[in-house]
């Protein structure tokens, strides 16, 4: 009987195999006996190697939802603290929306109003 190493665990009872808990789970311990000893990646980290000794703190600009194997990155106008798990719409992405519709309202008012002028003219 061997001891299984942290990450792992005795793929069956008597035997020297041991099975690694996989990406999105991890175990500090040595010996586990069983998958159920393996922990899950909770939100906030992720565990993406086979053999996880240690969960890893999420990096800011990254989400790593529970069970994570990797931490995404945050897509375009788009931000998340570290240890987060998903990404929020940053402030900026609010500002260029409001520049677009202001831009849109204009022109539209523009494109009226010579139209309207034409009419009456």
């Amino acid at each position: 009987c061997v001891l299984c190493g942290p990450g792992t665990y005795a793929a069956s009872l008597g035997t020297a195999a041991c099975e690694p808990c996989g990406t999105g789970y991890f175990s500090n311990v040595s010996g586990a006996a069983t998958f159920n000893e393996c922990t899950p990646c909770r939100a906030g980290f992720f565990c993406p190697r086979q053999v996880n000794a240690v969960a890893l703190p999420c990096p800011r600009d990254h989400e790593c939802p529970p069970l994570s194997g990797a931490a995404i990155p945050c897509s375009w106008l788009h931000h998340a603290p570290p240890l987060s798990p998903s990404c929020t719409a940053a402030p900026a992405l609010y500002v260029v929306i409001a520049i677009v519709v202001a831009i849109s309202l204009a022109v539209i008012a523009l494109v009226v109003r010579r139209v309207h002028r034409r009419a009456t003219a």
